[in-house]
């Protein structure tokens, strides 16, 4: 699957679980430039755990399962953050006018559990 190709994960799978603040705060201080973060957290819930201790420019890689991505206030802050350097996402709703940088990839549902 494409969340086997991340080379960091924030999601039901690890240990501690990605909802450990402390825990979650000091593996996202390890990601590198570049390198693709791989979350099933909602929008609001990577901010606030993984987003700010992340020092370097990365690549987001998003599977929020039945729920849509949609423009939201917290989705808007990650489009708008100088360290994303790009977001490939299941189930978006998110209009490329409402893409500033033009970050935001759509991927085909079902794509991300066949690759």
């Amino acid at each position: 699957t494409l969340r086997n190709m991340a080379t960091h994960l924030f999601d039901w799978s690890i240990s501690p679980p990605a909802t450990d603040a402390s825990a979650t705060a000091e593996r996202a201080k390890g990601v590198r430039a570049c390198e693709l973060v791989y979350t099933s957290l909602a929008p609001r819930q990577f901010l606030k755990l993984v987003h700010p201790h992340i020092g370097v420019p990365y690549l987001l890689l998003t599977d929020l399962a039945d729920t849509s991505l949609t423009p939201d206030d917290d989705v808007l802050t990650l489009l708008n953050a100088s360290r994303l350097a790009g977001w490939f996402a299941a189930n978006n709703e998110v209009p490329r006018r409402d893409d500033p940088h033009q970050l935001l990839e759509s991927l085909p549902l079902g794509i991300e559990g066949s690759l």
